[in-house]
């Protein structure tokens, strides 16, 4: 993969997690040379693409306007337009990228990088200066003020302990990291997560949907090469509570829509590897008689909606909810599509053109 390429991963791995990003927040870069490539602001991390989403900038240039910090936000960022050369406004946290060494870099917002810098663990552990590993800085103001303070500390850091991590947690915001290679940020990443729960005393469990959802993924992009692929869990709690343990009965649909948004049916997975991936069999099965991927899976008592991006995922859940409703309502009194209509719908052009929508 070249560079661009590895950038479009690094945005869209955690990119439907929502215990890793929400509302698309966050945010990535890549350096080529004197060229920082990053997020371009208010673009969901979703939707960077190899031609679009991202813009660039003269790293060194941002690197000047850091030396100065008697500038205020507004001036930062009258500067930073002039070191642009890109189509898009870059995310306000340019300057952050541009502080690490690393090649790629990746600033989230996940739930238990927050959770540890809103506790009173972090301040102890600031306050103690805590080596291990990872570096903590104060609250400011995201932005040029964060970058001012994240500065100030790595530099103090530096001098005390001779180098400077690759992972910092800002307070009461996220966490960010860098390094030369994607994989070595993705595994950091859920390396420093678990130092975190471990710090906090929490469950090393706690987000076990989350990472059943990122095993799916992975399995359906090995067995399928669908790098675009994205899988969303239920948040819905009367969907889990109903459908956690696998549908109780077949539940075919009652309407198009249900055939358009959710395919003809929803998947049980139940076995798992020795390798820890689920047993993909039925997923063949139901590619083999219906010539698409399913788009509702029950794996692990939760329940996952696919597609090939996070409105798809959110289009499939809502008139999943209607067809659910329907199946529980009408119980075996109800009247399903039968397969020769649902294989007319699936065939149809019209339909096909809106699925693609």
């Amino acid at each position: 993969m070249n560079s661009i390429e590895n950038l479009v991963r690094l945005s869209q791995f955690y990119a439907d997690r929502l215990d890793m990003n929400q509302a698309g927040g966050g945010n990535t870069s890549v350096k080529e040379g004197d060229v920082l490539y990053i997020k371009g602001s208010g673009v969901n991390l979703s939707e960077v693409r190899m031609q679009s989403g991202y813009t660039a900038v003269v790293l060194s240039q941002v690197k000047e306007i850091l030396k100065q910090e008697s500038l205020d936000e507004s001036g930062a960022q009258e500067r930073i337009s002039t070191a642009n050369i890109g189509t898009m406004r870059p995310s306000i946290e340019t300057y952050l990228h541009a502080l690490l060494d690393g090649k790629y870099v990746l600033h989230l917002h996940t739930w238990v990088s927050m959770l540890y810098a809103s506790s009173a663990e972090f301040s102890d552990d600031r306050a103690a200066d805590v080596d291990d590993g990872i570096l903590r800085v104060e609250y400011a103001k995201p932005g040029f003020e964060l970058a001012k303070a994240m500065k100030r500390q790595m530099d103090r850091f530096e001098r005390q302990h001779g180098y400077v991590p690759n992972w910092i947690v800002l307070q009461n915001h996220g966490i960010i990291g860098s390094g030369d290679n994607v994989d070595s940020i993705l595994e950091g990443l859920l390396d420093v997560h678990t130092k975190l729960l471990r710090r906090m005393n929490r469950p090393l469990n706690l987000f076990d949907k989350y990472c059943d959802q990122s095993k799916l993924k992975n399995a359906f992009n090995k067995r399928f090469e669908t790098p675009s692929l994205f899988i969303r869990t239920s948040e819905d709690l009367s969907l889990e509570n109903l459908f956690g343990g696998g549908a109780s009965r077949p539940m075919h649909a009652f309407f198009p829509d249900a055939v358009v948004y959710c395919g003809p049916e929803p998947v049980s997975l139940e076995a798992i590897e020795e390798s820890g991936e689920p047993v993909m069999t039925p997923v063949d099965q139901y590619l083999e008689t219906y010539g698409e991927l399913p788009k509702v899976i029950f794996f692990n008592g939760h329940v996952f909606f696919l597609g090939e991006t996070l409105k798809k995922c959110a289009e499939a859940e809502d008139v999943f909810k209607a067809q659910s409703f329907l199946s529980r309502q009408l119980q075996d009194n109800g009247t399903e599509l039968s397969e020769a209509q649902v294989k007319e719908l699936l065939s149809w052009e019209a339909e096909k053109y809106r699925r693609r929508q």
